[in-house]
């Protein structure tokens, strides 16, 4: 029978993932203490298909077209992103996980390979909240992925288009909100009903499912459940704004 995983145990590893990983992004030197909160935010008040849309909208404010890629085998795409004739794949990695090594980006590699060789056309990228160790990203750059952007290259790139106010914050949690309930009504890979309640039920319950990463691996394949009485507590504690989306 498989074990579950109290809601209360998975908000305080979540606390405490938080607080290691702001010390540890102090301690490099190279972030303010703004932006430090900025990469807290993007690593834990979004799931990983959030983040997409985030990076998605971060490249639209720069002018390009993109598409968020929906599916169970996106062969290592998340955006297509197009821009001057030119299309960009675009691979996000939003993880609690420090640091990028050799061995992330040789799986990352592995899995675009056969793609990379059928479309010629597309330039490949990276995107990620961690840091990039240097071996790595030599090895991206050398297999022709397009200029590796790590935490720091985020944070600047951000940086260029919005400033890290709270009501900034808020406007980019709502828009991705948005986007995902529309591409949850439309996807046909998708069975949910398309009721506002049905949609908010379905959209809580990924949301739990790709938080689970970011927890330590001897809890993360426990089963999550949380009952009606936690439901608002969950809202509030995981989804910002929710009641504005």
């Amino acid at each position: 029978m498989q074990t579950q995983i109290q809601f209360d145990e998975i908000i305080a590893i979540l606390g405490s993932l938080k607080q290691e990983r702001a010390k540890w992004l102090k301690k490099t030197g190279v972030f303010s203490e703004q932006e430090i909160e900025f990469l807290i935010k993007l690593t834990y008040d979004l799931t990983d298909k959030d983040f997409e849309y985030f990076v998605a909208i971060l490249l639209e404010r720069d002018g390009y077209k993109t598409q968020v890629q929906w599916g169970f085998n996106d062969h290592g795409i998340d955006i297509l992103a197009t821009k001057d004739g030119k299309t960009f794949a675009i691979q996000c990695k939003q993880w609690s996980k420090w640091y990028i090594t050799m061995g992330n980006v040789g799986e990352y590699y592995g899995k675009i390979y056969a793609e990379k060789e059928k479309n010629l056309d597309k330039i490949f990228a990276y995107v990620t909240t961690s840091y990039i160790q240097p071996e790595a990203e030599n090895f991206l750059i050398n297999h022709g992925i397009q200029g590796p952007i790590s935490n720091l290259k985020l944070v600047r790139e951000s940086k260029k288009l919005w400033y890290f106010s709270e009501e900034w914050w808020k406007g980019v949690i709502i828009e991705i909100r948005r986007r995902r309930f529309e591409e949850m009504r439309k996807n046909p890979q998708l069975t949910f009903e398309t009721g506002y309640e049905k949609l908010k039920f379905e959209l809580r319950t990924a949301r739990l499912n790709e938080f689970k990463h970011h927890l330590p691996r001897n809890i993360r394949y426990k089963k999550s459940i949380i009952n009606l009485i936690r439901h608002k507590e969950f809202l509030n504690n995981f989804f910002q704004y929710w009641d504005l989306a």
